[in-house]
């Protein structure tokens, strides 16, 4: 009886491990790559699952109907995973009637405002690209966003020829805001270059 018993309670045990490495793996496989959700009214779409103590990677890919302000976070949350977002799709925004601020938050890893991202953004008035990492405003970016009034960049190295051909083309009374009022103003001109119109400057400020 002793032995059976004892048996019993190997096999009890070695089921419950067994569950519970079904469940670690069941966890990890939550999502699969190319599922796409939404947070915080911003859509995404997973591009790289998590391995080991890397997270899945995820990129923008739009935002819900009738979002007017959204943020880009650096770290979205879907399934109760917490994945990173590393990339904006290229005309993710293109043509949304709807928005009228965007922010990319501080600690994004987003390094470029892609091909036609914002472009036809109508109402679009305010855009703040809070991360340092954006080096690169693409082609198209802003062009055809006719309300834009104010654009702030914190990055204060982008090279004139990050800034794309047409990216702020039929944008008038824009004000460019960098680290410094020196930056802003290269930048100003860069984007008077890129087809904005009447285009004004000013510093960075922490409250946007």
């Amino acid at each position: 009886m002793r032995n059976g018993k004892k048996i019993g309670l190997l096999v009890t045990g070695f089921a419950i491990a067994f569950a519970m490495v079904l469940g670690v793996k069941t966890k990890a496989l939550a999502f699969n790559n190319g599922e796409t959700f939404t947070y915080e009214k911003v859509k995404y779409q997973v591009t790289k699952l998590a391995k080991g103590k890397n997270p899945a990677i995820c990129k923008v890919i739009g935002a819900e109907k009738d979002a007017e302000k959204i943020t880009i976070f650096a770290n979205p949350q879907y399934d109760g995973e917490t994945l990173s977002c590393t990339s904006i799709n290229n005309g993710a925004f293109s043509g949304n009637d709807d928005l009228t601020y965007v922010k990319i938050s501080e600690s994004s890893k987003i390094s470029n405002i892609p091909l036609n991202c914002f472009k036809d953004c109508e109402d679009l008035k305010t855009v703040i690209i809070g991360t340092p990492a954006v080096k690169v405003i693409n082609k198209n970016a802003f062009k055809g966003c006719e309300s834009l009034k104010t654009v702030a960049i914190k990055n204060k190295t982008i090279k004139k020829a990050s800034f794309k051909t047409n990216c702020f083309k039929g944008t008038t009374g824009v004000t460019v805001y960098a680290p410094s009022k020196s930056v802003a103003k290269k930048y100003a001109s860069y984007a008077t270059k890129r087809g904005a119109k009447e285009v004004k400057y000013g510093k960075y400020k922490a409250n946007f």
